[in-house]
């Protein structure tokens, strides 16, 4: 009996298997790619890449765009892209209107910020570290530009009393050869005269 409801169950589970096989199969289609937005720290990239290769006179008008964005909102998370862009826009290198002193105030305030996402924290301590690198190497150049001004100067100087020595030496020189024309003269006239 046992045998026969073993045998029983499996016939039972063929058929219904092949039952299943017998049915038309729909095409699975594949599924269709998903368009998403950028994320946002891309869409930062795309931002300063279409930014910078900008105008100066377009550049001007969207700082003045994003400077009143912040303006009439209150500071938020809304307006964390706001900053950011700003805060780009003045630290990069290429930027034409390139301040990096309100680059480093934005970071900073940018970088106090909880809501800040990870990868845009990431990109603005890159950026403040950029921006205050850059500035101090600015500050070093500037003073090994004064240094080398400095220094040019006192070559000149130093050129001028050489010059000017140079120039007395000559005169000397000058005068040390007549004195002595007019002794070998004195002495060839001493010479020839009779005693």
């Amino acid at each position: 009996m046992l045998k026969r409801l073993h045998l029983l169950m499996i016939a039972w589970l063929i058929s219904s298997l092949a039952g299943c096989a017998m049915q038309a199969r729909k095409p699975v289609k594949p599924a269709e790619p998903v368009l998403t937005a950028p994320a946002p720290v891309e869409s930062i990239y795309a931002y300063i890449a279409t930014i910078m290769a900008s105008t100066q006179e377009l550049q001007r008008k969207e700082v003045m765009q994003l400077n009143q964005a912040l303006a009439n909102t209150k500071p938020d998370d809304s307006t964390l892209l706001v900053r950011m862009k700003l805060a780009t826009l003045y630290g990069l290198p290429n930027s034409r209107v390139r301040d990096p002193v309100k680059a480093q105030a934005l970071l900073d305030q940018l970088l106090r910020e909880p809501a800040l996402e990870n990868d845009h924290r990431v990109l603005a301590g890159l950026l403040k570290d950029y921006v205050a690198d850059t500035t101090k190497l600015n500050a070093k150049v500037r003073d090994e530009q004064k240094r080398a001004d400095t220094l040019q100067s006192r070559l000149d100087n130093l050129q001028s009393k050489t010059d000017s020595a140079q120039q007395r030496a000559d005169s000397l020189q000058r005068k040390l050869d007549e004195l002595k024309n007019i002794e070998k003269t004195m002495i060839d006239r001493g010479q020839g005269s009779p005693k």
